[in-house]
């Protein structure tokens, strides 16, 4: 006979095992379904098909480009689109948000976030050499001694200015033609930074003598003939605005000193500051023959014509004067390097390179480079940092021509004569770009979207892994993106401004807008209560009142709900 404990025992043990088997169930469950849906999830990546994902976000208008570019090795920069969250669920559109563009074959074109960050950059230096026959070439080099070819047939004469601007590089050339009504000085750029291509033709510009970045927009000095001498500002939309008239040949250089953008001129020997790039105003006591302009230590320093170098301690007032060399012709370059000025001279087969290392009351200047010996190395055009080492660049006459650097304080330089056709070289730039960038969201990516919810939606393409180049110009292709592991849009992307939407999506995801396709055929309309539904078109004055008018025929006019009457009407 089995005691009360026995029983006991044996039935602790049964709900012991009972207890293992549930939880062990219940775990076996979880991990099945948690495996299912990451599979799931997964799969809608990996295997790049999103046919079988239901559009609970739906484009309600045309997907536009906000920024086309001219050549097609550029993508579009962004794309705008409304969205709508046709389901009944919230919609996370936040930073954290994946993104999945997609041909409609499948193919991916981006795997990426919304974070917008940098996944992988690329450094070293592009310089500029002026060639005969309207073909500049453009050289870079990651080591400041190997250089190679980038471009040999940009399109002008001479690529005199450049600036780094929205990871993007600039270069400032000059006029094609002797009548600068026709044909002004063009500014460069390049999408992929192997092709550059004239983003404008700036009117009644000879040159473009210096790029700056101030205040976060690019700004132009020209130069011209007959007092046409302008300063012209990049919106954001592209386009090139005037946005001051000096009066004068030539505004020469532009430098950023105590949150204010200056603007030196030549003949004029006027100086002009602007706080807000629209508005400007006269220096007085300025300098004649403003070459060069750029702050160093706390004050603004011109180089001007007759080889002197001036500086400022407050932007109106110039002083400590000094002349370099009583032969320099004038003062063209100036650059930082390792604490020090170092200031580039104009003069016949005789270029000049000086350094500064003293301070007040008695600065002290000495030669660190002269050109003599270098056959038309005639002036010192621009100066760079990269890599620990000081980099200038010699424009010559006709022919030669060459890139120096130091890496010694400046005191000991090196010439490298990259082997590229010109007659000198006129700028160099050092860079560091992202070439790699999630996809960054411009607007409407800041929350949740409700169930109906209708936003804009603008994201940024361009520097990213959606690489949508190879399409040709006014070539479409179906594509999709989908957001997060349900959400998804579908359309075409266009180089034209022309993009037809929801060519895939499913008349019932498309509630409230019902723009959806029928593939039974009929019309795409709302059953109040109901939803979206194909259904053939009726007449107008036929439509029972639970149906949208907007699937109502008409003879002459509109199908046009009468909320007063109750009724649909032809209008």
């Amino acid at each position: 006979m089995i005691s009360k404990k026995g029983v006991t025992t044996v039935v602790s043990l049964l709900l012991v095992v009972l207890i293992t088997f549930a939880i062990a169930s219940s775990m076996y469950y979880w991990f099945t379904k948690i495996q299912t849906e990451s599979q799931e999830v997964g799969t809608q990546y990996q295997e790049k098909t999103l046919t079988d994902v239901i559009t609970e976000l739906a484009i309600v208008d045309d997907a536009v480009y906000n920024t086309l570019a001219e050549s097609e090795a550029c993508i579009p920069e962004s794309i705008k689109m409304l969205i709508q969250n046709t389901g009944a669920k919230n919609l996370d559109i936040s930073n954290d948000s994946e993104i999945l563009v997609s041909k409609s074959d499948g193919t991916t074109l981006c795997l990426s976030k919304f974070t917008g960050t940098c996944r992988a950059t690329a450094t070293g230096l592009y310089a500029a050499k002026q060639n005969s026959g309207f073909n500049a070439n453009i050289t870079y080099s990651t080591d400041g001694i190997t250089w190679t070819g980038k471009d040999d047939n940009v399109g002008t004469y001479a690529l005199l200015s450049s600036a780094e601007f929205d990871n993007t590089f600039f270069f400032g050339g000059q006029s094609n033609s002797t009548d600068i009504t026709v044909d002004g000085a063009r500014i460069f750029k390049s999408c992929d930074f192997e092709n550059w291509y004239a983003e404008v033709a700036l009117p009644q510009a000879r040159k473009i003598h210096d790029l700056k970045v101030f205040k976060n927009q690019l700004y132009a000095a020209t130069g011209s003939d007959g007092g046409l001498g302008k300063i012209y500002r990049r919106e954001t939309n592209m386009s090139w605005t005037e946005v001051y008239d000096c009066g004068c040949d030539d505004v020469r250089a532009l430098s950023v000193y105590n949150n204010q953008l200056y603007a030196g001129t030549s003949s004029a020997g006027d100086i002009f500051r602007s706080s807000n790039g629209t508005t400007w105003t006269v220096v007085p006591n300025s300098i004649n023959d403003v070459e060069s302009m750029l702050t160093y230590d706390n004050y603004l320093y011109v180089g001007a014509d007759g080889g002197k170098l001036w500086r400022s301690g407050d932007g109106l007032s110039f002083g400590g004067n000094w002349i370099l060399n009583t032969r320099d012709d004038a003062v063209t370059a100036l650059g930082i390097f390792n604490g020090d000025l170092f200031v580039g001279t104009n003069e016949s087969n005789d270029a000049s390179i000086w350094r500064y290392t003293g301070s007040d009351p008695e600065p002290f200047w000495s030669k660190a480079y002269t050109a003599g010996g270098l056959s038309n190395n005639n002036s010192v055009t621009d100066f760079a940092v990269y890599d620990d080492k000081l980099y200038a660049t010699l424009l010559s006459g006709s022919g030669g021509g060459a890139i120096l650097n130091s890496s010694n304080d400046g005191l000991d330089w090196t010439e490298v004569n990259p082997d590229v056709d010109g007659e000198g070289f006129t700028t160099i730039i050092n860079f560091s770009r992202c070439t790699r960038n999630y996809v960054k969201c411009v607007q409407g990516c800041d929350s949740e979207m409700k169930p109906g919810e209708t936003r804009a939606l603008e994201l940024q393409l361009s520097d990213t892994d959606c690489d949508v180049s190879g399409f040709g110009t006014n070539t479409e292709f179906p594509f999709r993106i989908n957001i997060g592991s349900s959400a998804a849009v579908s359309g075409r992307f266009s180089k034209d401004i022309t993009a037809s939407t929801n060519d895939k999506s499913p008349c019932e995801y498309t509630y409230s807008f019902c723009n959806g396709v029928c593939s039974g055929g009929g019309s795409c309309g709302t059953i109040y209560g109901v939803g979206c539904v194909c259904m053939a078109p009726r007449p107008c004055d036929g439509l029972s009142p639970e149906f949208s008018c907007s699937i109502g025929t008409c003879e002459t006019g509109t199908c046009t709900n009468n909320e007063a009457a109750g009724i649909c009407e032809c209008l």
